[in-house]
């Protein structure tokens, strides 16, 4: 009986990663052999990179041959796939399941101050975090990239510094548990602002960090140039006291001004070599649902005691107290 042939048939380890996304792009791989490998692409794909079908090498030798592309790193092919999936791609989408046994009592007794006990559940359904996963170029000395991963809260409207990339991982196309209901709606637009005011921040702060991390050595060029001008204009203001004919001593003071302007130029070239230039580019995003429970309960350190409702992220195992009218007031 004859062996199938691989998904991969003769695509090196390192280099699946671009098999897959060539697939999930509508290209079909047409054939395999002698280290070439012949796509037919999808529209998009086609379109992107005029032409409907391509073959690809990751052999330097056989990218000798007529119409082979070599798709190695660095190579022409390898980048046009890379920009062609940065820039496109679609919302990845997924459930979080709760923790098992997740004690609430306990959790809202180490989250919440003034918790004593839980009186009755009043609501269960999925609330909404979307990561937003940002490109961020430093153009420094030395340059720099970074993947900046960005999780909005819908239902507390804020950005969360605690990371959950790890728990993308966890997340399924379909929900855990029935009794949980819809989530509410989202405004996304209101999210990516709010990461993107998260990460001007933090991209401000990098930038001063590579600024003075540059600093000593930038003091250190400037100072080389202004040495090697400074030596060249009083050379060129000697031989100018030496000057016998007027068109002599003009043709020193026009050396004299070029050499102070070509000195500035110079500084402000090292400055703007300090001040590094940040490209950010939004390359991915994801939601994904949390289930909830939102729990009254009563609270200590009043007189008489108050009930307030509060929420519980059962994924995170995290709490805050319910927005809206009634709350202190029971």
């Amino acid at each position: 009986m004859a062996r199938a042939k691989p998904a991969h048939d003769g695509i090196p380890a390192r280099y699946r990663w671009m098999d897959g996304l060539l697939v999930r792009s509508g290209a079909v791989r047409e054939s395999s052999g002698d280290g070439i490998h012949t796509y037919v692409l999808g529209a998009e794909l086609a379109a992107f990179l005029k032409r409907p079908r391509v073959l690809i090498t990751f052999r330097q030798g056989a990218a000798d041959r007529e119409g082979v592309e070599l798709a190695i790193p660095g190579s022409w092919f390898h980048d046009q796939l890379l920009r062609f999936a940065r820039e496109r791609g679609k919302v990845a989408e997924g459930y979080l399941p709760g923790q098992d046994g997740l004690d609430r009592a306990a959790l809202l007794r180490s989250r919440r101050r003034g918790f004593e006990k839980l009186l009755e559940l009043q609501e269960q359904r999925y609330g909404t975090l979307l990561v937003f996963t940002f490109r961020l170029s430093f153009y420094s000395e030395p340059a720099e990239e970074q993947l900046r991963h960005v999780t909005y809260d819908a239902e507390r409207g804020r950005v969360i510094k605690r990371p959950i990339g790890k728990r993308l991982f966890e997340a399924r196309s379909v929900p855990e548990d029935e009794v949980f209901g819809e989530p509410s709606r989202v405004d996304v637009k209101k999210g990516f602002a709010a990461a993107w005011e998260s990460i001007q921040d933090d991209v401000e702060a990098r930038v001063r960090e590579i600024a003075e991390t540059g600093r000593p050595a930038y003091e250190k060029k400037v100072a080389v140039v202004e040495k090697y001008y400074r030596q060249l204009l009083a050379e060129e203001k000697r031989l100018l006291k030496t000057r016998a004919t007027k068109r002599g001593q003009e043709e020193s003071r026009g050396k004299i001004d070029l050499l102070k302007l070509e000195w500035e130029r110079r500084v402000k070239e090292e400055t703007l070599r300090l001040e590094p230039q940040v490209v950010a580019t939004l390359s991915a995003v994801a939601r994904l649902w949390v289930p909830l429970e939102r729990w009254t309960c009563r609270l200590n350190g009043g007189a008489p005691p108050r009930d307030r409702d509060i929420w519980v992220d059962l994924a995170r195992a995290e709490a805050w107290d319910a927005p809206g009218a009634g709350n202190g007031t029971r």
